[in-house]
């Protein structure tokens, strides 16, 4: 069967018919445009409210380029960069917007300055604007006035982060967020700011004295030396009974890595005191020791051999006992160990302090 044949013209009466529907758009826009410069000449803001809300924003340009021949105002030149923006023709709106100075003292300035940042932040993710789009936003950001709006601070940081420039948005932040102290925190150890950050770290604990701000906060103090804040911290963790077993074990390891064997010692006893498990006893022990406490260190080994009997302890304990002068505890230890280990030293050992 034979495909039915075209109506010949069909096609080009319909071409014609969009060629000169578009002729009369561009005859028409410009005389609609003069109509309505002439109607509202007293209130051109009316007008250009109007075109805010336009739904085209090529029809609103094209109402707006004639508004230009005639006043190139601030109010005219944000119509245009929200025309572009809205198009997202960013390089349009950035032209439009420059200088921002030109908003300066109206009510645009806002606007001028958040339609700006954001224009470079989207140029800056467009392989072909990103290192210039990104060094002005950079700059701009820098140099941004101080009186800013809490909603643009929060914007402009956002924008900071995006690009790389933690400490910029950590700048824009500081004292404004005082809600928001984690991400304050957060921002400033991407910014390598770690005075900033351990500072966030204590306002977070001071105002919470929770589980992970302390833990939070110890392991700042930690990581960067500030041995004696960290003891300070937890003193005050331990004395208002928020420390439990594992918190007294990481009081012990900061002491330690501290050279604090004192400290170290003092937490060890504590956490000996409330626990059960003859591994911290033994613990207790040895770092009393380590500090000269042998009155403190025979105390918990005593516990320990009686939980977990055996020769390494009573050996200890006899050596305690001498260096304190008890011969007695000295000899009974003896005596004990003769029971694991029966050799002629121990015999001897063992007279010797018999004979005492």
């Amino acid at each position: 069967m034979n495909s039915p044949k075209q109506v010949l013209g069909s096609r080009d009466k319909k071409n014609k018919r969009i060629v000169l529907t578009n002729r009369r758009t561009l005859i028409i826009l410009p005389l609609v445009a003069l109509t309505l410069l002439w109607v509202l000449q007293p209130n051109r803001g009316l007008l250009l409210n109007m075109l805010d809300e336009a739904q085209d924003p090529n029809v609103a340009l094209a109402f707006l380029r004639v508004l230009d021949e005639e006043d190139p105002s601030p109010r005219l030149q944000m119509a245009f960069a929200k025309q572009h923006y809205r198009l997202k023709d960013y390089e349009k709106t950035l032209q439009r917007l420059t200088p921002l100075s030109q908003f300066s003292d109206t009510e645009l300035l806002l606007s001028a300055q958040s339609m700006y940042a954001t224009s470079l932040l989207h140029l800056s993710h467009d392989s072909r604007f990103k290192d210039q789009a990104t060094r002005e936003l950079r700059r701009y950001l820098q140099y941004l006035p101080q009186d800013l709006s809490s909603e643009q601070r929060q914007t402009f940081a956002e924008y900071a982060l995006q690009i790389g420039e933690p400490a910029i948005a950590h700048k824009l932040l500081e004292k404004h967020s005082e809600d928001d102290l984690q991400r304050m925190l957060t921002i400033a150890l991407q910014a390598n700011l770690y005075g900033s950050a351990i500072d966030h770290a204590e306002q977070l604990y001071q105002r919470q004295p929770s589980k992970a701000h302390f833990e939070q906060l110890l392991s700042l103090y930690q990581q960067h030396q500030r041995w004696p804040q960290g003891i300070l911290l937890l003193n005050q963790h331990i004395d208002a009974g928020h420390c439990d077993l594992d918190c007294l074990q990481q009081g012990i390891d900061f002491a330690r890595s501290a050279d604090n064997s004192a400290a170290a010692s003092q937490f060890a006893v504590r956490k000996a005191n409330i626990s059960t498990d003859s591994a911290d006893w033994l613990q207790a022990s040895e770092l009393a020791a380590s500090v000269g406490d042998i009155a403190t260190a025979i105390t918990w080994l005593n516990k320990v051999n009686d939980a977990q009997p055996s020769a390494t302890h009573i050996s200890t304990l006899h050596s305690y006992y001498l260096w304190r002068g008890n011969t007695g505890k000295a000899l009974a230890m003896s005596k004990r160990l003769m029971r694991y280990n029966s050799d002629l030293a121990q015999l001897r050992q063992g007279v010797a302090e018999a004979l005492a």
